[in-house]
C-alpha cells in the first residue's frame, strides 16, 4: 500500500474524528476517544479498537449514532462503524510514527462486536461479512506515538472539511501533553482561562480557581455564585482546560445539572448505575454547572451527595456553580448542603465598570472594529453589569460599521445601540418591585398592599418600599400610598430599617430557608435588572 494511500487514509479519520468533536462536543470527546484507541479502515468498514471495555461500552451506548453519522459524512454513504474491545490493542501499537499495515489474527476478528455496522448481523459461523475476509488487508490508524511531536500530533485540514483542532488528538501514556483550549460552535479555538477577565467584582472567585490550579483536590469542593451573565461558565470551565493542559488530566468532566440528571434518568431506565457511576466516580475532577438545577430532584442529589463524597475522599477536585447562595439552595438536601459549606464557597457579582470597559474593548478589537476608549467607557456606563450585553454591542457596532463603509463616531454608535442600552437599564415600576419581591418570598400578588403586620409580610414589604426609593422617582407619599395607604413616615422608617440590616448584616427567612438581607436584595436587583 503506497505512502499516498496511507496519508488518504489518515486525513479521512482526522476528518472523522473533527466531525465527531462538532457532534458531541470537545468534552465528550475527550471522555471517550482518551487517544488510546486504534482505528482502522477494512474497505468500506471502519474499526475502531479500545483497550478499555468501559469506553468501548461508552461509545457504543452514548455516542454511535453521531460516530455512524460523521463516518458517513467524512468517508461516503455506505461506510460502517465497527466498536472493538482488544485489551491487547497497546501492545500492537506500531514503534515508529506514522501508519502500519496490519492484518488481524483469526482469533481476533472472531472477537469484533458488530454493533455498530448498519447491516452486518452474524451468520451462523460467528463471522459478520463478507468483507472481514483473510485476503483483504486493514490499515491500522495509530493515535499516538511516543516519538511524535507536538506538531505531528495536530490533524492536517481536509479540502472542504472543517477547521483543524489540536484538541482532537490527546496523546498516549508517554506523551500527554494537551492544549489549554476548547472549541465554539463556529470551529474557533477558545482559551477559557485566558480570555477571562478579572476586577473587584470576581477577584475572590478567580483567586480560589488559581488555587484549586495549583494544587488540585486541596480546596474542594469549590462553590461558585452569582447571577446569570458575570462569567461562572467562562470561568470553570477555563478551570477545566487548564486542568488538562497544565495538570495533563485526562479525565476530566465538565458539564451542566441538566446533563447529570439525563445521564443519571437513562442509567435508571437502561441496564443500571454500574457505568454511570464509573463514569462519573472513577474522574481526576468534576465540574458541574447551574447547580439549582438540581433543586427538588430527590433521587439525583442522592447520586450527586455519593458522587461528591467519593471524590472528596480521594482527594478529588470537584467544582460546582449555581445562580443562587447557598443559603437559597436548601432544596439540594442538608448532606449535600453541608459538604458544599465544608468547601470553598466565592460569590460574583455583576461586571463592575473596569471590567465592562476591558471586555468591550477586547471584543472590539477582535472584530476590528474602529472606536475610540473614550466612547467605550461612554457605551460601558450606559449598560448593566451583563457580559452578554458587551457581546451584543460589539456586534452591533460591528454591524453598524460595515453598513456605512467608514469608522463611526461616537454619537453614531449610541445612536445605533439605543434600544440595547434602554433594555439593559429598564425603567423600573413600582409594580415590577413588587411582582419581584412577591416572587421570591412566595407571597400570593397584592399581599404587600394588604394591612396586615406579620413578619412574612412585613419585612418584604420594607424591602419593596426600600428598593422603590432606591430605583424609582416616587415620593415617599407615592411608595406608602401604593403599598397599602400607609403614611410617608412609614416609608422613610423602612428604609432606615433595612440600612440598619445591611449594616449589621442581618439575615431573614423567605421560602427557601434563611438569607442574609444583602445577599436577598442582590437577587432582588438582577431580577429587576439594575444595580
Amino acid at each position: 500500500m503506497t505512502t499516498d494511500v496511507d496519508t488518504n487514509i489518515k486525513g479521512s479519520i482526522d476528518h472523522v474524528r473533527l466531525l465527531l468533536t462538532q457532534r458531541i462536543g470537545s468534552e465528550r470527546m475527550e471522555l471517550w476517544f482518551q487517544g488510546t484507541e486504534q482505528w482502522w479502515q477494512e474497505s468500506d468498514v471502519v474499526h475502531i479498537v479500545f483497550e478499555n471495555e468501559f469506553l468501548s461500552d461508552c461509545v457504543r451506548s452514548f455516542c454511535l449514532a453521531d460516530l455512524r453519522a460523521a463516518v458517513q459524512e467524512g468517508m461516503g454513504i455506505g461506510t460502517r462503524v465497527v466498536v472493538e474491545f482488544d485489551p491487547s490493542a497497546a501492545s500492537k501499537k506500531p514503534a515508529e510514527p506514522g501508519l502500519a499495515i496490519h492484518l488481524p489474527s483469526l482469533e481476533h476478528r472472531d472477537r469484533v462486536d458488530n454493533v455498530g455496522s448498519a447491516d452486518g448481523l452474524p451468520n451462523k459461523g460467528g463471522a459478520c461479512s463478507p468483507l472481514r475476509s483473510s485476503e483483504s488487508m486493514r490499515t491500522r490508524i495509530s493515535v499516538q506515538s511516543p516519538d511524535r511531536t507536538q506538531q505531528d500530533l495536530a490533524p492536517k485540514a481536509i479540502p472542504g472539511g472543517p477547521r483543524a483542532s489540536e484538541s482532537v488528538y490527546r496523546g498516549g501514556e508517554s506523551n500527554r501533553t494537551t492544549t489549554p483550549w476548547t472549541e465554539n460552535r463556529a470551529g474557533m479555538r477558545v482559551d477559557h482561562w485566558a480570555e477571562f477577565i478579572d476586577g473587584d467584582s470576581n477577584r475572590m472567585a478567580k483567586t480560589a480557581a488559581e488555587m484549586v490550579l495549583e494544587r488540585p483536590g486541596s480546596l474542594t469542593p469549590l462553590f461558585i455564585h452569582g447571577p446569570c451573565g458575570v462569567g461562572k461558565t467562562h470561568l470553570i470551565r477555563g478551570m477545566s482546560e487548564q486542568l488538562r493542559g497544565r495538570h495533563q488530566m485526562r479525565r476530566v468532566i465538565y458539564l451542566t445539572a441538566e446533563q447529570f440528571t439525563i445521564d443519571f434518568t437513562d442509567s435508571a431506565r437502561g441496564s443500571g448505575f454500574a457505568s454511570f457511576r464509573k463514569k462519573y466516580r472513577d474522574v481526576d475532577a468534576m465540574l458541574i454547572d447551574d447547580i439549582q438545577f438540581f433543586v427538588g430532584k430527590g433521587a439525583t442529589l442522592i447520586e450527586l451527595r455519593n458522587t461528591v463524597d467519593n471524590l472528596i475522599r480521594s482527594n478529588r477536585q470537584v467544582v460546582l456553580a449555581g445562580d443562587r447562595s447557598l443559603s437559597e439552595l436548601s432544596g439540594i438536601g442538608s448532606e449535600l448542603h453541608a459538604r458544599i459549606a465544608g468547601g470553598m464557597i466565592c460569590s460574583m457579582e455583576p461586571l463592575d465598570e473596569e471590567c465592562r470597559v476591558k471586555l468591550l474593548d477586547r471584543l472590539c478589537q477582535k472584530n476590528q472594529v474602529i472606536v475610540k476608549r473614550s466612547t467605550l467607557e461612554t457605551l460601558v456606563r450606559l449598560t448593566s453589569g451583563d457580559a452578554r450585553l458587551q457581546h451584543g454591542l460589539a456586534f452591533r457596532m460591528l454591524t453598524a460599521q460595515r453598513s456605512s463603509g467608514r469608522a463611526l463616531e461616537e454619537s453614531e454608535l449610541i445612536a445605533c445601540c439605543q434600544d440595547l442600552l434602554r433594555a439593559s437599564q429598564p425603567i423600573v415600576r413600582m409594580t415590577d418591585i413588587e411582582k419581584a419581591v412577591c416572587d421570591i418570598f412566595g407571597l400570593e400578588p397584592k399581599s404587600l398592599q394588604a394591612k396586615s403586620k406579620v413578619k412574612t409580610i412585613s419585612q418584604p414589604r420594607m424591602l419593596a418600599m426600600f428598593l422603590a426609593r432606591k430605583y424609582t422617582r416616587a415620593a415617599y407619599s407615592e411608595i406608602g400610598t401604593y403599598f397599602g395607604n400607609r403614611q410617608h413616615s412609614t416609608v422613610i422608617s423602612a428604609q432606615k430599617k433595612v440600612e440598619d440590616w445591611l449594616e449589621s448584616n442581618q439575615s431573614m427567612d423567605h421560602n427557601r430557608g434563611s438569607i442574609s438581607v444583602r445577599d436577598m436584595l442582590r437577587n432582588l436587583e438582577a431580577t429587576l435588572q439594575v444595580g
